[in-house]
Order: C-alpha cells, then sequence, then structure tokens
C-alpha cells in the first residue's frame, strides 16, 4: 500500500510541474488550474514516505501551495480614488434589478462587463443614468464586453470578436485607460491565440492601464501574468473563487491596476450570474 502512494505522489508530480509550463505551452496554463488541489495532494501523500524522502515531499507540496495562499491573504484597507466593478453578467440571464441595484450602491464609476448579450441590454440602459458613456463592443457569441462610465470616455477601441475593449476614462483622478476583456477557455480551446492578440494590441496604449475581465484562468498561470507585463500592472488582490464549475473553486476574474499602485479587491454576489462580481478599490494612481 506504501508503494501504492508513492507512485501516486509521482504521477502528481510530473502534472504538477507541468502546469508551470505555460510559456513553452498553453497546455501548462490548463494544468494550473488543478495546482492547488495537486498541491494538496501532495502534503497528503507525503506521509507515503520515510525521512528524508517526506520532507521533500513536503517541501514540493508547500512551495506549489504557497504563493496561491499568499494572493488569498487580506487586503490592506485603501482610500480609493478610483472606483472599478468588473461582471460577467450571464449571457442568459434573468430579472436584474438585484444586480442593478448593486452596481448603483457599489460606488463604481467604471463598470466592466462580459456577456452582454440581447437578453442583458437593457442593464447597461438602466445603467445611462448614471453611467452615460458606454462602450459596447462584439466579442463572443454569448454577448458583448462592455465600459460604462460616469465619465467621458475617447480613444474607444473595439476589438470586434476578439474578446477586449477599451477607451480613455477622463476621470478627476487621473485619466487612465480602462480595458474590460473575455477570454476563452484556455487549451485545448483558443486562449492562447487570443491572449496574444491582446497583447499586441495593448502593449501600445496608454498608460496608465486598468483591465478587468473574465480571464477564464487562475492568477498563477501564465496568461494573466503576460497580460500584466504587457500593460505595466499587476493583478489586484485578494484573489477569491469567482466561479465553481461542480463545486470545484475557480478565481478566473480579475482587476489588473497600475504596477506600484494600491488596491483591494472585494467580491460581490452573484445576483442572477454564475459568476462573483469583483469590484476594485484603487488608490491614486499618481505614484
Amino acid at each position: 500500500m506504501r508503494l501504492f502512494f508513492q507512485l501516486l505522489a509521482v504521477l502528481t508530480l510530473i502534472p504538477l510541474a507541468a502546469s508551470y509550463a505555460g510559456r513553452f505551452h498553453p497546455l501548462g496554463d490548463s494544468l494550473a488550474v488543478f495546482r492547488p488541489a495537486m498541491a494538496l495532494a501532495m502534503l497528503v501523500l507525503a506521509f507515503a514516505f520515510r525521512r528524508w524522502w517526506r520532507l521533500g515531499v513536503l517541501a514540493l507540496g508547500l512551495a506549489a501551495i504557497g504563493p496561491i495562499l499568499w494572493m488569498m491573504r487580506p487586503g490592506l484597507s485603501v482610500d480609493p480614488a478610483i472606483t472599478v466593478y468588473q461582471k460577467n453578467l450571464l449571457f442568459n440571464r434573468g430579472e436584474a434589478t438585484a444586480l442593478i441595484e448593486d452596481f448603483r450602491a457599489s460606488g463604481a464609476e467604471v463598470i466592466l462587463l462580459q456577456e452582454l448579450s440581447e437578453r442583458n441590454l437593457p442593464i447597461a440602459e438602466a445603467m445611462r443614468d448614471s453611467h452615460r458613456y458606454q462602450i459596447l463592443c462584439p466579442a463572443h457569441s454569448v454577448g458583448r464586453v462592455a465600459i460604462l462610465s460616469v465619465y467621458p470616455l475617447s480613444d474607444e477601441y473595439c476589438a470586434e470578436n476578439a474578446g477586449f475593449t477599451s477607451a480613455r476614462v477622463q476621470h478627476p483622478a487621473g485619466a487612465f485607460t480602462a480595458v474590460a476583456l473575455h477570454l476563452h477557455w484556455p487549451y485545448p480551446f483558443g486562449q492562447e491565440a487570443q491572449v496574444n492578440r491582446a497583447m499586441a494590441d495593448l502593449a501600445g496604449m496608454a498608460r496608465p492601464m486598468i483591465l478587468g475581465g473574465d480571464f477564464n484562468m487562475v492568477p498563477w498561470a501564465g496568461a494573466p501574468g503576460r497580460i500584466a507585463r504587457a500593460t505595466d500592472t499587476r493583478i489586484a488582490g485578494p484573489i477569491r473563487p469567482t466561479l465553481f464549475v461542480k463545486a470545484y473553486p475557480l478565481p478566473i476574474d480579475h482587476v489588473l491596476v497600475p504596477a506600484g499602485t494600491d488596491a483591494v479587491l472585494e467580491r460581490r454576489p452573484r445576483l442572477g450570474s454564475d459568476h462573483y462580481g469583483v469590484l476594485a478599490r484603487i488608490g491614486s494612481l499618481d505614484r
């Protein structure tokens, strides 16, 4: 029996190691989705070994789970200069009164949306009295990506059918480029090609930038980090699961803020969607 668990540990270690190879092949990012489960399995299976082997397997499990737990640590309070609400609406959602009320109650000056389908268009229309500046961009078969803003928008860009849109927000705290994006599912689906296209377009846009979206990818994988590096941003935290697939928790809705800028994320209720929303309170951009 001990030999069986030792073999199981070795077989777990192989995909765990491969989950760090997203920069070389998109399969690595797909495996990274399961890194927490594999790391926890390694911590349990370590007890099938003796002495130094046990310590080594424990160390591998802790090295894998440690950075994820660090991303989940509670955020410090921030004196917000900018508030951004990120939400995947769910293309076939039902009545949206509670969600619209939450948008208003949050105090968000910029709202970034995905799956704004024909059925969901009344949500954007209902927000026009407070968020009159809007860009609605055809992105996916499941609906548009959108930016709704209290403040005027300029330099509007719609990457039609590519899953993202951007605009310069003329915010009193300082102008910034807002981006709403909706990535495909990872390998074997089309996320890598979409990320490459997005990075090529976003790299040349005006800084600072604030990005929000349904990345369909966990923050410790390669794709969100690649986008962050291409846009001089970082993934704001603390991270929390925003989608559950057969009870498996997935933190895949993110807000990226300018590197060096203070920010704290708050998870908002699902309110008729399969995704939780995230509200980012962002400090001064002048740093």
